[in-house]
């Protein structure tokens, strides 16, 4: 632990949590975002409103993040010893953790958002907004904003559509969205080949920690083997196309080489996964998930 270090970055992490905690709606505890502010490139456009507007969601998988940067927050000011702002932040941290309940599904997974007319995007199976969304549940599974229990329910849930990985890796969403609204980018593009069902490396690695935390081994290893055999010949491209299938060609084409750095989060993912780590004010906890 670099003291000195802590000191200089704490003021900077500090604005960044008053920043996002001015988009915490304070009668939910929720996060609300708008155009762009989900963290698959831009995949979220708003909520189109019968004016012709848009207007901001409660994006679960903002509130996912925000959590698990407070609990990280927490523990920098114990080590220097403020008190204060421990007891600040565990509130707040404690009363978003208790509202993420009601972005849950009764078997235990996150829906990708709520609107303000109380719409649910993201119930598996619905006639509208009928799809899963994986990045705030195995988000919440890989950074610990989970119990035990629930990161497994998540990740079983996730698992058991193998649509959601096709090619033996994670994509953001089955089927495809029926609520892109006002994103311009993929208006051209089908399914599979975007935010809306294509293949981001940097997700897949936050899906390996998240297996691995409850003992999965066989999807993380199947998706560093599917990222090795692309990265030998210098085309870990990302996105990737066709749900993971190949690189984006037309990017590659007339190029040397391209791997992008997203494709180093499958291995990165893979390694802290199998050897969970947890910094705490006094000790360093090591949980190791090692396959027979």
């Amino acid at each position: 632990q670099d003291v000195s270090e802590i000191k200089k970055r704490l003021p900077q992490l500090k604005r960044i949590a008053a920043f996002v905690d001015e988009r915490r709606d304070k009668e939910t505890n929720l996060i609300k975002g708008g155009r762009s502010s989900n963290l698959l490139a831009p995949s979220f456009g708003g909520v189109k409103q019968p004016d012709g507007s848009y207007d901001t969601a409660y994006l679960t998988e903002l509130s996912v993040n925000y959590v698990a940067g407070l609990d990280r927050l927490i523990r920098l000011c114990e080590i220097l010893g403020d008190i204060q702002s421990v007891s600040e932040y565990s509130i707040v941290l404690k009363q978003v953790k208790v509202a993420l309940k009601d972005l849950q599904e009764e078997d235990g997974y996150y829906i990708r958002y709520l609107d303000n007319q109380g719409n649910r995007h993201g119930v598996f199976g619905a006639d509208q907004y009928g799809y899963i969304e994986a990045t705030p549940n195995h988000d919440a599974a890989a950074l610990g904003v989970v119990n035990d229990q629930e990161a497994k329910s998540m990740i079983d849930k996730l698992l058991s559509i193998p649509e959601l990985y096709p090619n033996g890796v994670i994509i953001p969403n089955y089927p495809a969205y029926d609520d892109l609204d006002n994103i311009t980018v993929t208006k051209h593009l089908p399914p599979g080949v975007w935010v809306d069902g294509g293949f981001w490396a940097t997700t897949q690695g936050r899906m390996n920690m998240a297996c691995l935390r409850v003992d999965q081994f066989e999807h993380p290893f199947t998706s560093w083997e599917k990222q090795l055999a692309f990265m030998q010949g210098f085309r870990a491209d990302a996105p990737m196309k066709d749900y993971g299938l190949r690189p984006w060609e037309d990017k590659v084409r007339g190029w040397g080489s391209n791997v992008v750095y997203d494709c180093w989060g499958v291995p990165g993912g893979l390694l802290r996964g199998l050897f969970e780590y947890t910094y705490l004010p006094n000790q360093l906890n090591i949980r190791p998930h090692l396959p027979s």
